[in-house]
Order: C-alpha cells, then sequence, then structure tokens
C-alpha cells in the first residue's frame, strides 16, 4: 500500500468513528509520525494533504524542516511536533525557542512550550530546569506522564506550590531575560504585583559544564538589601546586596522569589524585549525582521531586518519612568549605508534619523536624542517605513530634568 493510499485508508476510518461519536473528522488532527522516514517519503504525506509531523528528536527537525518546505501546498506551513520521551536536547531546544518572545505573552494569550515529561526518564536536576522554566515563563502546564508510577521525587516536584504559584501568578507575564554571560541566562519578571518589589528570577545553565553567574542586582532593577527564596528547594537564603554571585552545575538551573528594599528605575531596554508585529519564526521569506545573535551586542542579541515598510517597526509598551521628563535616549546599532531610523514616543512627532554615524563593517555604533516620557509606562517605537533601518541592539535613558 502507497503512502497516499495509507493515508486515505486513515481517514476514511477517521471519518466513520466521528461519525458514530457524533463529531466531525475536522475535530481529529492526523499526525504522521515522520521520524526516521526519508525526506521522499515524508513529502508523500505532505502532497496528500498530511501537514502535521512527528518527530521524537530534534536534530531530525532541523534536517528536514528546510527541505521539507518545498513539498507544502502554497500558502500552506508544515507543522512540527516532539513526540516519545522528552530528552535533555528537547528541553533545552524549547527553552530556547522562548527565550525571546515575552512580549507575545500575556492577556490571555501564552507560548505553549508543549506537555510536560517529569517523570519520563530526566536526571532530577534536569526535570527542576523543565518545571522550574515552564512555570517562570508561564507556560501552560499539562502532565504527560503515568501518575500510577510516577517517581516520588518527581510527583513532588509537580505539586511544588511554590513553582505553580509562580506559574500561576496574576500579572500573567513570562520572563525576559537581562542577561547572558559564559553560556548561562538571568531570566526576570514581575510577579504579584506590576513595578513592586517582588520579582522571580531564574539562573540557567543549559550547558555541559559549570557555569558562573555574577548578577547586578540593578540589572535586575533591585535596590538595597534583597530576600531571596528557591522556589524549587523551598526554602529561604541569605540576603544579597550589590552583586548576586552564583555557581551552577550544568543542566541546572536556580528560581528565585526576590523581595527588594527599593525598585529602581530601569536604564537599558533591550532590543529582545521588543514586541514585532511582522515577526514570524517560520522563516518561510528572507530578510524576515527577526531576533538574530551577535556577540558584541549587550545581551547578545540584536533585532534584524527592520523598516522598509510602515508595519515593519519594533515596539517596547512598557517603557516605565517614574516622574516623567526629559531624557537622553542612546540607540546602539549595528551601522548600514543608507540606513535611516524614525522614532515615536507615545505616538507622538516622530524624530527621524537620516544621516546615521558609522561605515559598513563597524560592529557598533550609537547616537542619542532627547526624548519626553510621561509618568508610568511608555511606548517606544522604531522603525523605517520607506528603506530599511539599521538593526538594533538596545537604547539606554538618562534623566537629563
Amino acid at each position: 500500500m502507497s503512502v497516499v493510499e495509507n493515508i486515505q485508508n486513515v481517514r476514511a476510518k477517521i471519518a466513520a468513528a466521528a461519525e458514530k461519536s457524533g463529531r466531525t473528522a475536522e475535530d481529529v488532527l492526523l499526525l504522521a509520525v515522520s521520524k526516521t522516514k526519508p525526506v521522499e517519503l515524508i513529502g508523500e504525506a505532505v502532497q496528500a494533504g498530511c501537514l502535521s509531523l512527528g518527530e521524537n528528536k530534534v536534530q531530525e527537525i532541523m534536517e528536514k524542516y528546510e527541505p521539507m518546505m518545498e513539498y507544502a501546498p502554497e500558502g500552506e506551513r508544515i507543522h512540527w511536533h516532539l513526540i516519545g520521551h522528552l530528552q535533555t536536547n528537547k528541553v533545552k531546544y524549547i527553552i530556547d525557542k522562548n527565550l525571546y518572545l515575552s512580549a507575545y505573552a500575556g492577556d490571555g494569550h501564552y507560548n505553549d512550550m508543549d506537555m510536560l515529561e517529569i517523570g519520563r526518564g530526566l536526571k532530577p536536576e534536569e526535570e527542576e530546569v523543565h518545571f522550574g522554566m515552564w512555570c517562570i515563563m508561564s507556560s501552560p502546564l499539562l502532565i504527560g506522564c503515568d501518575l500510577t508510577t510516577i517517581p516520588e521525587a518527581s510527583l513532588k516536584l509537580l505539586k511544588n506550590k511554590e513553582l505553580i504559584a509562580l506559574n500561576q501568578d496574576p500579572l500573567g507575564l513570562q520572563a525576559y531575560v537581562v542577561q547572558h554571560e559564559n553560556k548561562g541566562y538571568v531570566l526576570v519578571k514581575d510577579i504579584e504585583q506590576e513595578r513592586g518589589k517582588v520579582r522571580a528570577v531564574a539562573l540557567y545553565n543549559p550547558s555541559d559544564s559549570i557555569c558562573d553567574f555574577s548578577v547586578p542586582m540593578s540589572v535586575l532593577e533591585m535596590g538595597g538589601k534583597v530576600k531571596m527564596r528557591d522556589l524549587v528547594k523551598q526554602k529561604d537564603l541569605k540576603a544579597v546586596q550589590g552583586t548576586l554571585n552564583r555557581q551552577l552545575p550544568a543542566h541546572s538551573v536556580l528560581i528565585l522569589r526576590m523581595e527588594a528594599e527599593q525598585r529602581l528605575e530601569p536604564v537599558r531596554y533591550e532590543a529582545e524585549w521588543a514586541y514585532l508585529p511582522c515577526f514570524n519564526d517560520l522563516g518561510l521569506r528572507p530578510k524576515t525582521i527577526l531576533y538574530a545573535p551577535m556577540k558584541e551586542a549587550s545581551g547578545g542579541m540584536k533585532v534584524s531586518y527592520l523598516g522598509g515598510r510602515a508595519e515593519n517597526y519594533a515596539e517596547w509598551n512598557k517603557v516605565y519612568s517614574e516622574k516623567g521628563g526629559m531624557y537622553e535616549m542612546t540607540i546602539q546599532y549595528v551601522p548600514h549605508a543608507d540606513r535611516k531610523l524614525e522614532i515615536k514616543v507615545n505616538n507622538e512627532k516622530s524624530i527621524l534619523l537620516k544621516d546615521l554615524a558609522g561605515t559598513d563593517g563597524q560592529q557598533l555604533a550609537s547616537v542619542t536624542v532627547q526624548v519626553r516620557l510621561k509618568p508610568g509606562n511608555n511606548v517606544v517605537r522604531m522603525g523605517s517605513p520607506y528603506c530599511w533601518a539599521p538593526d538594533i541592539d538596545c537604547f539606554t535613558l538618562k534623566k537629563i530634568e
């Protein structure tokens, strides 16, 4: 039986079963398990209308992703699913995919990081990474193991009320990356109250070796003595002031509830925190706006392919000023010839930068403009409606009145 005939046969059985249960065949997702199969054979299934594919290994998805695009019907796309036991590399891959998507979470819509595989073979520290990062990144939580056979330690982790409360925090925010150094990531988000003195912080080491963290409290916008509680171990830690120094083993995480004496006004906004309305992670078109790695950038990332049309902009909607007033805004960017940058604050009159300093091949340059912020949250938008804008690294704010 050919692939096409097999799919037709399965669809007929689905339709018959759906009719008996009072449903329609459209209610049922047919997932073709493509693992270990060659691209040409999978292509036959895709051309027969089976666009949902299941793979067991991240590496196989990455190998097949590009070649499979040519088999998808025009205007359609292939939906990839990870199936089977969640291995260490799958956890890392999913976290990597979601690290810079915090701008797209909240207000009832969240980035689903897939089913939990706690109790299905991961090492204890890897289970802590899996559950802890799903919680602080506000992913929906769906248990994917047999609760009658789950190990006691795994069950205890799933029942951790403090981590569950972090995931279900009423603010509904996803943690975002504020520091990426020495292969480690530091993520943070407000909990309990926006712009309050309590924040959740993750020190995440996805690497295969020990990672040293040195995190200035100013990066977390926290001042004075800061109380800390380990949410995984459910115990209080010694308070910290100035800098948080920790060493974490490979494939591990430290999830903290931190309470400061003072909440500091932020001074730096990374490009990777911005909302990009034209962002498409599928990569179906060349020169699509995206978050791209750049070693020299302040957070190790930049936004590329900004501008070219009015709707292709970057927007930061929580640029905070305690009292409002005039600020110097310094934008760090990657110079290219014939690039312009348009800046709007709170949808007021645009600031157009035509003659940006720097030359092609230069890694980073900067430009400073004056902007007025209102008290509370402000909206900053950058783009270029008629030509490409430079790649953006970050911008900083300094009050001048």
